[in-house]
């Protein structure tokens, strides 16, 4: 080596360079701090199902623990702004029997959030809005107000992604690339990242678990992801296949036009009247006559229902109110059962005074034909990676890289 040259030296890096990079595939993905810690969770066989209502069963007793610290990374785009390095001592147990596959899963969270984006009035600009579902922040990037969502849990498995064994969360996760403004020629940055595959055969299981949505009906949401076709910055998480589109959970919204006016106003489409507290409305209350159809707004923002009308100028019970919001704000979640492959996934949590206490339940083969779930009938090891978002939309602690093995 003392008689090769420095540029000889340069060109050979350059070409171990470009052989590394031919391998390279749409691997732009976020890449985070792994916190050390275990990283095996054993399901050990039980002869008596536990019941999946959150709370502690003796069946749980002897099941090995496996305890792991998810941490919030930085994509260093501002996308998880406010989160970053936040992370979670998440304790998980598992079990499984001829027919199913059980989730213990408790992390320390002493908050409870169960509000998603909340619709308030602004008598400033005499206009509805819905709180942000993430912070917001001032002009020097100090946070001057709090996200507006729900706890959620996620988990990623694999189904047919060549490289999730080895990468498991991030297998999927990319940075968005900034675009071109057709309009200006200027560039857009991008300030966002999605989840896709790499190639048209590959996908992965996601079970995505709001702790409010969700939960009404002890379920969590079967979904997957793919490569959407091979679009750059689109979207490859999809829900699984159900009855309706409006099964789950869809936005309470919709668009009128100001009475006398030409110009319209976002407002909540369903309001039960004088209702406090609420954070959700179920889609049988739509039908049964809880809850009332909006059909008018006026330039002072006052709703019409059939029956009567809401003054949102009247005190400040729609309104914000400090930090927080008045007692009559109106919820944006119309919630209903998840059906078909989506409500593939039993779900039920508690809340203490620590944190929460998830349970979970899916069929080790699902009736699955057209490639959305993982299989886990073969009993065989089956990597996965965790998510915690407390409090957020999409800014999540991650724990990658687990490995899911079942004690025969």
């Amino acid at each position: 080596m003392k008689n090769v040259s420095k540029s000889t030296l340069v060109f050979l890096g350059v070409i171990v360079a470009v052989i590394f990079l031919s391998y390279c595939r749409r691997d732009d993905q976020i890449l985070g701090v792994d916190t050390k810690n275990e990283t095996e969770l054993t399901a050990l066989r039980a002869t008596t199902a536990p019941t999946i209502d959150g709370t502690i069963d003796a069946v749980w007793a002897n099941a090995p623990k496996m305890t792991v610290v998810p941490q919030v990374p930085n994509p260093g785009n501002g996308m998880f702004a406010g989160y970053i390095g936040d992370a979670y001592n998440v304790t998980m147990r598992s079990l499984y029997d001829n027919e199913n596959i059980y989730f213990l899963v408790e992390w320390d969270d002493p908050t409870e959030s169960l509000v998603d984006r909340p619709w308030y009035f602004n008598p400033t600009t005499k206009a509805w809005a819905r709180e942000a579902n993430s912070p917001v922040f001032d002009a020097n990037s100090i946070k001057v107000r709090n996200a507006f969502n729900e706890d959620k849990f996620g988990m990623l498995w694999n189904i047919s992604t060549y490289d999730f064994p080895a990468k498991t969360c991030y297998a999927s996760c990319h940075m968005n690339t900034p675009t071109i403004d057709p309009a200006t020629g200027k560039t857009i940055p991008a300030t966002s990242g999605n989840h896709y595959t790499n190639n048209v055969s590959e996908r992965i299981d996601q079970w995505h678990i709001h702790l409010m949505k969700d939960l009404v009906y002890n379920q969590g949401s079967d979904e997957y992801q793919d490569w959407n076709s091979g679009m750059i910055n689109g979207n490859g998480r999809h829900t699984d296949t159900q009855s309706a589109t409006t099964d789950g959970v869809v936005t309470n919204t919709q668009t009128l036009t100001i009475t006398g006016k030409t110009t319209t106003m976002a407002v909540p489409k369903w309001v039960i009247p004088e209702a406090t507290n609420r954070i959700y409305i179920l889609k049988e209350e739509t039908t049964s006559g809880v809850a009332k159809l909006v059909t008018a707004v006026d330039s002072n923002g006052v709703l019409t229902y059939n029956g009567g009308t809401i003054d949102p100028n009247i005190g400040t019970d729609y309104q914000q109110v400090g930090s927080g919001d008045g007692p009559k704000v109106i919820p944006s979640s119309i919630i209903a059962p998840m059906t078909g492959n989506r409500a593939d996934i039993t779900a039920k949590a508690t809340h203490n005074s620590a944190g929460w206490v998830l349970e979970i339940k899916r069929a080790l083969k699902t009736t699955d034909t057209i490639n959305q779930d993982a299989d886990f009938s073969s009993l065989e090891d089956q990597p996965f990676g965790i998510a915690v978002f407390n409090q957020a939309n999409n800014q999540h602690a991650i724990k990658p890289n687990l490995l899911l093995k079942f004690q025969k």
